[in-house]
């Protein structure tokens, strides 16, 4: 029974006690029993009688209790009624006496009396006996006070609770034509209605006659049918928006009283992710297919092995349509005998956690007939806390086709086999020298060990072979690489140079395909020795002169003529060079241009040096360096680069063996600074370097026979834009730039020259190994 019912219960049984109260004193009124017996029957009443005048003081008490009373109550005896209570308590009660005073009707008043033990609250009511007295019963209700305000706390902390959720919650009453008599606060934020609006109406009120009527129909299907109802709804704002939400509906019944309790929750979001859930699993499923693939799942506790896409079953045949999945036991007994041990072992290494990862091919069918190739991949997805595994994911693609096209791929490799063999016996009967270089710079054939024997550098053109590693010994493509630059500009280049004392044309011509791609570079080399011979001579007597002239053009120290005078050489030689029609004219030509371009690098690159230099962000990566190694390369390479021979450049080995931990692209640059430098001022004569152990460290040294330094200038000669010489080309960087690098490497650096007999550039290395690991080198950015 609810609070309601009992509150309801008790105060009916009250007022049948106030009703028995007053019918007994109106029958000893008017029976006149004896005082004795008229006192014995009101005593046995359970309310207590108190006998009031008009003056509102106590005449008479019957069924006392003293625990209900202030005083005792022959001490009430005379005194003011009101004067036992409260004032507004004792307002009310005068108020009622006097209305029953004048007239015949029975007043009423709950008043409340605070006791020794606790405030007690009091229904009293009130009849006049004779003109000037007033029976008053008092029945206690404490007890139904009690009740009624601890439902009125339990309604008040309910509907808080029901106004605070965070869903809307709204109350119809069934009883009085499904009228709403709650709608909480979240439903006026989200419908948009006031409460005050909603209360009291019906939904034909509040949407209209359209929308009331179904809202009306699924109410009292509810209660023809479960009593329940949950359903997704489309729910329409005041604002015109609509909103998805779940529905559900229950009907209540509070003390035979049928409430309709309906909730709705706000699964806008929940929609929209739904949505895209579902197209993405769209998505994932079309790529799936559009690669001939389907995701597998492997639930090991189960032992249940599942393919997520029925559409993969019904395009491929071998699978059992008819079955969700299969054990690993039913899917090896489908694989092909030749493939068993592979599938058999991928299993066992998952389930038993030895491997998390593997894939292997098979050919899979329950027919038999094994037509099809298979890829499988499976991973491991969960483990236990343990480390055992619980469940796998993977893939399974089709590859029958790769398989039959791995078949024609081989019988084409045969045939090009065959067709290289005759090319190759064609290429090696050619009067010059071929190779064909792939993009990635391997030599994919070449003739040139056989029509150049005796030649060493090109013999080491050989098939298989990394062109810049096994000819020159680098470990990066060269700066003037006629390859790199044929792919790039996919135009042919002609680069000339001296290789082991032969003067050798080398024609770079572009391989591409039908989208301009390279694909490789056919590499020509012709042997011009003789006809190089006197255009050398020519050659260097032009250069002289031309030398000449740039000197009466010299800038005196400024960048900006530095820049200009390489790249006004530049543009200007390739204009000459489209005009000109002489061979040797426009290799004149050609040279002049590649001259100034690499002076314009190198100036570049100063500058940019010299810009990381300044902002301290000049990289260093160190490594081994075999030192005698990078030496012997430095000797080949400026060999080729300087073509003067009235200066031997030679590398001068100290020891049979060394290795240095540093950063072998700095000091190439250093040392090849210092032999640049020194090539400069040295017009015939040698160029001796290499390098000394003192202690713990190495010495390094660049010698030349060259114009040498005047005493006075030894301590500019490292500053920055210091140029001794003004018609020499050069920033005045070069060296400043070396001693930074040195200096960051661990080491210092210096000059020791005499004037007119030439000048001996040093600098030291720290000579440790490779550092522990975790270290750091010193000069380390």
């Amino acid at each position: 029974m609810t609070t309601t019912g009992i509150c309801i219960l008790a105060f009916s049984a009250f007022c049948c006690g106030i009703l028995a109260a007053w019918l007994l004193l109106r029958y000893i009124r008017s029976r006149r029993l004896p005082d004795g017996l008229s006192e014995m029957i009101l005593n046995s009443v359970p309310d207590m009688i108190f006998m009031v005048d008009d003056k509102f003081t106590v005449r008479r008490i019957y069924n006392a209790d003293p625990g209900k009373l202030m005083l005792e109550p022959h001490q009430m005896i005379g005194k003011k009624i009101t004067l036992l209570m409260d004032a507004p308590s004792g307002k009310a009660v005068e108020e009622k006496i006097r209305e029953a005073l004048r007239g015949n009707q029975i007043t009423e008043a709950e008043y409340s009396i605070v006791l020794p033990q606790g405030e007690r609250y009091f229904e009293g009511r009130f009849k006049r006996m004779r003109h000037n007295l007033v029976a008053c019963i008092e029945h206690d209700i404490t007890e139904r006070k009690h009740q009624e305000m601890s439902l009125r706390r339990d309604q008040e902390l309910l509907g808080t609770i029901l106004d605070n959720m965070p869903v809307p919650v709204m109350v119809k009453n069934i009883d009085d034509n499904f009228k709403y008599i709650f709608w909480n606060r979240q439903c006026e934020e989200l419908g948009g209605f006031d409460r005050n609006e909603i209360v009291g109406k019906t939904d034909f009120d509040i949407y209209g006659p359209e929308r009331g009527a179904l809202y009306r129909k699924i109410d009292e299907n509810l209660l023809a049918g479960t009593k329940t109802y949950t359903a997704e709804e489309k729910y329409k704002l005041p604002d015109g928006s609509i909103l998805d939400s779940i529905v559900k509906k229950n009907v209540v019944e509070n003390g035979g009283q049928h409430w309709l309790l309906v909730t709705r929750w706000d699964i806008t979001q929940q929609v929209v992710a739904r949505n895209e859930l579902r197209e993405a699993n769209e998505q994932l499923r079309m790529a799936f297919r559009a690669a001939s693939s389907v995701p597998v799942l492997w639930d090991i506790q189960q032992d249940l092995i599942t393919l997520k896409f029925s559409e993969f079953k019904e395009q491929y045949e071998g699978f059992r349509k008819d079955r969700k999945g299969m054990s690993a036991a039913e899917v090896c007994a489908a694989v092909h005998p030749d493939d068993l041990p592979a599938i058999t072992e991928l299993f066992n290494s998952l389930r038993d956690g030895s491997l998390q990862a593997g894939n292997t091919e098979l050919r899979f069918d329950t027919t038999g007939a094994y037509k099809e190739f298979y890829d499988l991949y499976l991973a491991v997805d969960r483990t236990d806390d343990e480390g055992r595994p619980l469940s796998v994911v993977g893939t399974m693609r089709n590859i029958t086709q790769n398989k039959q096209r791995e078949v024609q791929l081989l019988e084409t490799k045969q045939s090009l086999e065959r067709i290289q063999g005759l090319n190759q016996l064609i290429l090696n009967n050619a009067n010059c020298g071929l190779a064909f270089i792939t993009p990635d710079f391997k030599v994919a054939w070449s003739n040139t060990p056989s029509i150049f024997a005796g030649i060493s550098a090109a013999e080491r053109y050989k098939q298989g072979t990394c062109c810049f590693r096994n000819v020159f010994g680098r470990e990066t493509p060269c700066e003037s690489c006629p390859v790199t630059a044929a792919m790039q500009t996919r135009q042919v280049i002609v680069h000339e140079l001296n290789i082991d004392g032969h003067d050798t044309r080398i024609t770079a011509t572009p391989v591409t395909d039908s989208d301009n791609s390279p694909v490789g570079t056919v590499l020509k080399f012709d042997d011009i020795t003789l006809e190089r011979e006197a255009a050398r001579k020519l050659q260097a007597a032009k250069e002289a002169a031309e030398a000449s002239d740039r000197l009466k053009s010299q800038f005196l120290s400024n960048m900006s003529h530095e820049i200009r005078t390489p790249l006004n050489a530049i543009l200007g030689f390739s204009n000459l060079l489209i005009e000109a029609g002489d061979t040797d004219e426009r290799q004149e030509y050609i040279h002049i241009i590649n001259r100034n371009s690499d002076l314009l690098l190198q100036l570049i690159n100063d500058i940019l040096d010299l810009s990381k230099i300044e902002a301290d962000t000049l990289e260093f990566t160190y490594d081994e360096v075999d030192v005698n190694e990078m030496l012997r390369n430095l000797e080949i390479s400026s060999r080729q680069k300087e073509h003067d021979a009235r200066v031997d450049i030679e590398f001068m080995e100290s020891e049979p063996e060394c290795t240095l931990y540093t950063d072998p692209n700095r000091l190439m640059q250093v040392l090849a600074n210092l032999i640049g430098n020194a090539n400069k001022f040295t017009q015939e004569g040698s160029i001796r370097f290499g390098y000394r152990r003192k202690g713990d460290m190495l010495r390094f040294f660049v010698t030349d026979t060259g114009k040498g330094i005047p005493r006075e200038h030894l301590g500019d000669i490292f500053k920055r834009f210091v140029k001794l010489n003004g018609f020499v080309n050069g920033t005045g960087l070069g060296l400043a730039i070396c001693q930074n690098i040195v200096r960051k490497l661990g080491g210092e650096i210096g000059v020791e020259s005499e004037e007119g007999k030439g000048s001996t550039f040093w600098f030291t290395l720290p000579a440790e190994k490779r550092p522990a690991a975790g270290g750091k080198k010193k000069g380390d950015s």
